[in-house]
């Protein structure tokens, strides 16, 4: 995914409005305001709907609001999504495995419905 698709993601209006059920402690945060718009979650799937089960977990665990439910970097590495990465470098680094490239359309973003 490229970087300019991740961060309407993670938008309010996308992973809806946080509260004290999802992040303990966010409504005692220095700017939040009780008058915030009150938007609903969007299930990944139906925003992402060409990202397989691993990947819509892997994303829901990187967007998770609060910081200390989020998942760490070392879990990244290890998540289902990456099994069976066969390690070939392709432009400055970025890993791509025979599984993650048929996941993805042959030279097109992947679709998503915000």
């Amino acid at each position: 995914m490229s970087p300019r698709l991740i961060f309407p993601l993670a938008s309010p209006r996308t992973r809806g409005t946080p509260s004290e059920d999802d992040w303990a402690g966010v409504s005692q945060l220095p700017d939040y305001n009780l008058g915030f718009p009150q938007w609903k979650r969007r299930p990944l799937p139906e925003i992402l709907p060409d990202l397989d089960d691993d990947g819509i977990d892997l994303l829901d665990r990187l967007l998770h609001y609060d910081p200390q439910q989020r998942i760490t970097a070392k879990a990244v590495m290890r998540h289902p999504y990456f099994r069976g990465i066969a390690g070939v470098c392709v432009n400055a680094g970025q890993v791509i495995s025979e599984r993650q490239s048929k996941r993805l359309k042959t030279g097109h973003e992947m679709q998503m419905n915000l």
